[in-house]
């Protein structure tokens, strides 16, 4: 039977012998690592599973310029003019899949077809996206998709505009200035301030009226000169028969005479005359008294002013060329002469 220093003895050589297999197998692992490639960063002496750095996704941001309007600047020349067709193309992967970039310097915007993305990931927005040639592409919406360059194994979160047209994709110059793949020496240049482009827009109701504030103020206007009437000699005036007027009415009758003698549109008369037309009144849904004036006799005695009135055909070649279109009420037309 062994004695206790023998037990004692044989336990320190096991556990010896229990280092030296950890030591030799951290020593093999060591072994297999030095000179392994990651396939998450592409950076050595350590595997995919132990890379800290393979989730890390740059968030790639614009800086947020409201505009209505965006544009591609990518021209490119006939290959039988200058031999070969300098365009710049990366390959980048979406959803670990290889997609084909134009690297566009000069456009404002990233483009991407529909068929790379997502139709419930799409967002929509109000924007015309413009060629280099005046052509307007058709907009789906925007879309942040992530990307990840081959190459150095880096991970980018960019926003494109998604357009139905099977374009080639496209990266502009601010995302590719920040991915690294382009770089502006502003030492070797004078730089200029960038000038956006003015859109146009319709101006409001409210911009029109304080703009010519004086086509719209006081209650009515006037034409300018005076309008003669002439009457045919063979002609005998004619005194129409007052007609009855409700007395309900009569109140409001006398305050919209009085209301329109004071702003001109009625004269008073005190003096015998020739020609007196049968005054109608109307109420309006509104409770608002309309007044007019039975001039059939009168009508039939005026000397008819031949004018020709522009027809359709006449008015149509003139608006051509017209982008704004407006109505006008007018509103007791007759009343201005």
């Amino acid at each position: 039977m062994p004695t206790g220093s023998q037990i004692r003895k044989r336990c320190r050589q096991e556990i010896s012998r229990a280092s030296s297999v950890e030591e030799n197998i951290a020593k093999a692992e060591t072994t297999v690592l030095l000179g392994a490639v990651c396939g998450a960063c592409g950076r050595k002496n350590h595997f995919a599973a132990q890379c800290k750095a393979k989730e890390k996704v740059h968030n790639v941001e614009v800086e947020d310029e409201t505009s209505e309007e965006e544009f591609l600047y990518c021209v490119t020349t006939k290959p039988e003019l200058t031999g070969t067709v300098n365009s710049v193309y990366a390959q980048m992967l979406i959803n670990e899949k290889p997609v084909k970039f134009h690297i566009d310097c000069g456009a404002t915007v990233n483009v991407l077809p529909n068929k790379y993305v997502n139709k419930q990931d799409i967002q929509l927005m109000k924007c015309v996206l413009q060629v280099w040639n005046k052509t307007e592409l058709k907009l789906e919406g925007t879309c942040r998709v992530t990307l990840r360059n081959p190459r150095n194994h880096k991970k980018y979160s960019v926003e494109f505009i998604v357009v139905k047209e099977s374009l080639t994709p496209l990266l502009g110059s601010k995302v590719i200035q920040q991915m690294g793949l382009l770089k502006v020496h502003e030492e070797n240049f004078e730089k200029v301030a960038a000038t956006k482009l003015a859109i146009k827009k319709a101006p409001t109701a409210q911009e029109i009226i304080t703009e010519y504030s004086e086509v719209f103020e006081g209650e009515l206007g006037t034409l300018e000169g005076q309008h003669h009437l002439d009457i045919g000699p063979a002609v005998p005036p004619n005194i129409a028969p007052l007609r009855h007027v409700p007395f309900a009415i009569k109140p409001r009758l006398k305050a919209e005479l009085e209301r329109l003698t004071d702003i001109g549109v009625l004269m008073p008369v005190d003096e015998p005359t020739d020609w007196v037309s049968n005054l109608v009144v109307a109420t309006k849904e509104s409770g608002y008294l309309r007044l007019c004036l039975d001039r059939q006799q009168l009508s039939k005695a005026l000397k008819r002013e031949r004018y020709p009135l522009p027809v359709i055909d006449d008015v149509l070649p003139a608006l051509s060329q017209a982008k704004v279109f407006t109505k006008i009420d007018a509103r007791n037309g007759y009343w201005h002469v």
